[in-house]
């Protein structure tokens, strides 16, 4: 254990790692400010370039960016109005009011502070939990995984966005692409189409890259030439946010303390769950600090807790979503997709054997989360004033810069025009699916998932002579498929449910959305 604990530290304190660190915060901090831009697309147009960078040092990266745009987003909602990230929407409701009261100083700290102590116990959670869960799976076979990734699948379509049935098209969209290519173990070619290029599959970044940063630049390009410059912030509130006023105070801070604990709590269980995403976190977070406030009657007009909830409850799931990955090799979100792929990149496949054969490697990884905190409290407190003017950035300028290092990624993965072609169609298919309100995430999911369902299954398959029964045989297999079934279940019995008790990620955007609308309004009148 000293051996281990002292490689992690070795891994850490270098220079290299420090300065990939302190440049991810930095492009996370932008990208999160930029109202529009998101972490997930910054990650996604970075992934082809860790290919070139050591293990560690790419992941310091890749983590820097992520903590990173986790604060980022909410500093053009606290500033503006304008959400950086779907997951700060939240954040307009009390963080707003503050600046136009001149506190903006005061709710962008608050912000800062709440999201760093959620997200540090958020990282210790995943640091003591994971072993012990890994341990655990070790009593799964090819069969009990199979229903355990099958489990997972479920619930990521329960909790989609916009409903159970686009959910259920999205992932099967997504195993359907996975399928394209050369069959692994018979060697036949599967949906082909006598293409040559296909025959070796969809390359994984190349589709990663357009599906959800060349999408986005897709949609950020179309509003950006249709709405002219500078029109989403009105010249009053313009004045009124570059009126920071007071610094917040240490007794400020901790009369916030019920929204960061219970932002850290419901945050961090939200976050280990396959599907329900930050921005139900938030909500979930910030309703239930509104229940147990002294002063809920306060909450939408500058409450200072209220906003500690919301990105608290935003940014514990930041060490909590990579629990699922960590312990069974499956990713249950975005972000953690997002980080397999980069394990995937340089060869790695997490997942428990990892604390088997390389437990150094996974616990620098969990400690370099941990860490990337400092690096994110630091630069954040001090570029808050910067950061606060990203709304101004000309999107006409910004989409073709982001558009260029789409396609650079696309090619530099393998050096070849396909890739980017493959980049291109992806990137049109997700458009088209946002503009349907499809949701993204399932699909790259199940597109990963799918292959190691299908090594499960043929693994058990053969164990068992070619008997299904074999697949039931187990209890604990079956007591997984139970859950399926229960949930399935339980979501047709709930399908009639009023909207306010709805707290899938889609609904909370439109319920926060109505809310700041009224708000608005009322600030007019």
């Amino acid at each position: 254990m000293t051996e281990i604990i002292q490689e992690i530290f070795a891994n850490i304190l270098t220079w290299n790692m420090l300065l990939m660190v302190c440049i991810g915060v930095i492009i996370g901090l932008t990208v999160g400010a930029i109202p529009g831009m998101t972490g997930s697309m910054a990650i996604a147009l970075a992934l082809p370039f860790t290919f070139f960078l050591p293990l560690y040092e790419g992941l310091a990266l890749l983590v820097g960016i992520y903590k990173g745009s986790l604060f980022g987003g909410s500093i053009s909602a606290i500033s503006f109005g304008t959400p950086g990230t779907p997951a700060a929407t939240l954040d307009v409701l009390d963080g707003y009011p503050l600046t136009k009261k001149g506190k903006s100083n005061k709710a962008l700290q608050t912000a800062l502070y709440s999201s760093f102590f959620a997200d540090v116990g958020s990282d210790l959670v995943l640091l003591f939990v994971v072993g012990p869960l890994a341990a655990l799976v070790f009593l799964f076979g090819s069969r009990e995984m199979l229903a355990l990734m099958v489990l997972a699948l479920v619930l990521i379509i329960i909790f989609v966005r916009e409903n159970p049935l686009k959910g259920l098209l999205a992932v099967s969209l997504g195993v359907f692409l996975s399928m394209i290519g050369q069959d692994q173990f018979t060697l036949v070619p599967r949906f082909t189409f006598d293409y040559m290029p296909l025959r070796s599959g969809i390359s994984l970044f190349p589709f990663l890259i357009g599906l959800f940063a060349f999408s986005e630049i897709l949609v950020q390009g179309i509003k950006a030439f249709r709405i002219k410059v500078g029109t989403v912030v009105e010249t009053d509130e313009d004045d009124l946010s570059r009126k920071g006023g007071e610094n917040l105070t240490f007794k400020e801070l901790l009369s916030t303390y019920k929204g960061i604990i219970i932002g850290w709590l419901s945050g961090t269980f939200i976050g280990a769950l396959p599907g329900p995403g930050s921005a139900m976190a938030a909500y979930t977070s910030y309703a239930l600090t509104k229940r147990v406030s002294s002063a809920p009657e306060e909450y939408g007009k500058g409450s200072l807790e209220g906003l500690a909830a919301a990105e608290a409850g935003n940014s514990a799931t930041c060490g909590s979503t990579f629990i699922p990955l960590f312990a069974f090799g499956i990713p249950g979100s975005l972000l953690a997709a997002l980080f397999m792929s980069a394990f995937m990149l340089q060869g790695i496949t997490p997942g428990p054997a990892t604390f088997v054969h390389q437990p150094a490697m996974l616990y620098t990884i969990i400690t370099l989360i941990i860490f990337a905190n400092i690096f994110n409290v630091g630069f954040g407190r001090v570029l808050i004033p910067v950061y606060s003017y990203l709304a101004y950035l000309p999107k006409k300028i910004l989409v073709p810069f982001l558009g260029m290092f789409a396609v650079i990624g696309a090619y530099a993965f393998n050096n070849s025009l396909f890739d980017v072609f493959i980049m291109g169609v992806a990137g049109f298919l997700g458009y088209w699916l946002r503009a349907y309100r499809y949701p993204l995430p399932p699909i790259l999911i199940g597109f990963i998932v799918a292959p190691l369902i299908e090594d499960n299954l043929r693994r058990a398959l053969s164990m068992s002579g070619g008997d299904v029964g074999y697949l039931f045989g187990s209890p604990l297999a079956i007591t997984l498929y139970a859950l399926c079934a229960l949930f399935v279940v339980l979501l047709l019995m709930g399908g009639g449910r009023k909207k306010v008790e709805k707290v899938k990620e889609g609904e909370v955007d439109e319920v926060a959305d109505e809310l700041i609308q009224n708000q608005s309004e009322e600030g007019k009148n």
